[in-house]
């Protein structure tokens, strides 16, 4: 594909502060509008990643879709990871942040007191890592902190209600306490030598979950604190993050009407998440990406649509404004048709949950539309770009999925239609 298609700004993204949002409160009326409406998404198919690309602190939330409650929360925040830089924006020049899709790889850059400092993030399905490194024209300039946590903890309610019960959704005017029961969530970020563990339980599933990220850096030193790592004077860093839970996509996750015996059995994630961690930092930054280039690029590149336009020399948000104002530009028009092709390749992979209602991506303790596989349309209208754009393996995640609830669903529908039999004696 000879045309570059990006999302390119000449800002950082806001970061005003989050949200969150409290059942029952309706999830848009109450939204972190910086994240939905300028962070960069990447994604490798199990677990997503918003960029802010900020120079102070940067800000990339991380999101892992088995992680989840039954409606109306849905798919959960896994964590959002922190760089506290310390580079005021006032005093940055030549600031720029992308999202490539050609490449599925997002870069920010700027200069900062005469050193020109340069990130570079991707998501990787084949490895089942999260990459960010770190470069700059001079050596022994990069120096930040990095924490991460793990939002929307809630305490846990205890055995007081039966295993086997189904959640109950309250009216919005009988609510009266802030927490609903038996959606509890545990969570805890240590740090020992170059990395950070953050693991804990979601109450409901009964989900155990680990994330953890390593600090692979080039000169310089790297320092355990409290839970967070403090690099020194390096000349590059590489950070790689990966997390998952004990979540296994089988016909018993969906028939088991014990909640709590629906994973039961399941491994803990420590070992996969270690292991993904291990290999990465064997394989280094340079193959790790060309990995994943390869892996990412023989999907996007099957499909080339040309109607004329031409790169632009503006930023996204202003081309975006202007077709907004009746400059119409092709170039936007192409660039929207790839983007909603890299959205499908990000989120959605074989052996992956497929993608739902919002990708993958979701900082909200109570996803948008509970973050669901809705069958009136909506997972329908999430495929559509499957097999019109090439992208036909892109479905083996939803049929996989399909596979497995296929047998509760037959029952629900069994059980409807006796009862409308019943109800309705006559009618054939």
């Amino acid at each position: 594909m000879d045309k570059n298609y990006r999302l390119w700004y000449n800002k950082p993204a806001p970061n005003s502060g989050n949200q969150p949002i409290e059942w029952p409160s309706h999830w848009s009326k109450v939204k972190d509008h910086d994240w939905e409406a300028w962070s960069l998404p990447i994604g490798g198919g199990h677990m997503g990643a918003n960029i802010f690309g900020r120079t102070d602190t940067e800000r990339v939330q991380i999101t892992e879709v088995s992680l989840a409650n039954p409606y109306p929360r849905g798919i959960n925040n896994f964590a959002e990871v922190f760089f506290d830089i310390g580079h005021d924006e006032s005093e940055c020049e030549n600031y720029s942040r992308d999202l490539v899709l050609n490449d599925a790889t997002a870069h920010v850059k700027y200069t900062h007191k005469s050193v020109t400092y340069k990130r570079e993030y991707f998501a990787s399905y084949p490895d089942a890592i999260v990459a960010v490194n770190f470069t700059a024209s001079e050596k022994g300039k990069i120096s930040f902190t990095l924490g991460a946590e793990t939002p929307y903890l809630i305490p846990f309610c205890g055995d007081e209600n039966p295993a086997g019960a189904e959640p109950v959704i309250i009216p919005a005017s009988a609510v009266s306490r802030q927490v609903d029961e038996y959606y509890g969530k545990t969570g805890e970020a240590t740090s020992q030598g170059n990395t950070i563990t953050l693991k804990g339980e979601m109450e409901y599933y009964a989900i155990q979950y680990e994330g953890q990220i390593c600090v692979v850096n080039d000169g310089g030193s790297v320092t355990a604190i409290d839970g967070r790592l403090v690099i020194q004077d390096a000349d590059n860093v590489t950070v790689f993050i990966s997390c998952g839970t004990n979540y296994m996509l089988c016909e018993k996750s969906f028939t088991e009407p014990n909640r709590l015996k629906k994973l039961e059995g399941n491994p803990h994630p420590h070992e996969r998440i270690a292991a993904n961690i291990e290999a990465a930092c064997k394989l280094g930054y340079d193959e790790l990406r060309n990995r994943h280039v390869s892996d990412y690029s023989q999907f996007f590149n099957r499909v080339t649509l040309d109607i004329g336009g031409k790169e632009p020399n503006i930023p996204t948000d202003e081309l975006l404004q202007n077709y907004k104002d009746g400059k119409y530009d092709l170039y936007l028009e192409e660039l929207y048709f790839q983007y909603g092709r890299y959205l499908l390749i990000s989120s959605s992979r074989k052996g992956t949950l497929p993608g739902n209602l919002q990708g993958i991506w979701n900082q909200y303790g109570i996803a948008p539309w509970s973050a669901g596989y809705w069958h009136n349309i909506n997972i329908q209208m999430n495929y559509w770009p499957a097999f019109t754009t090439n992208l036909a393996e892109m479905f083996e995640s939803y049929a996989d999925y399909n596979a497995a609830f296929r047998k509760l669903a037959q029952a629900n529908a069994d059980a409807y239609l006796s009862q409308i039999r019943e109800e309705n004696p006559d009618v054939e």
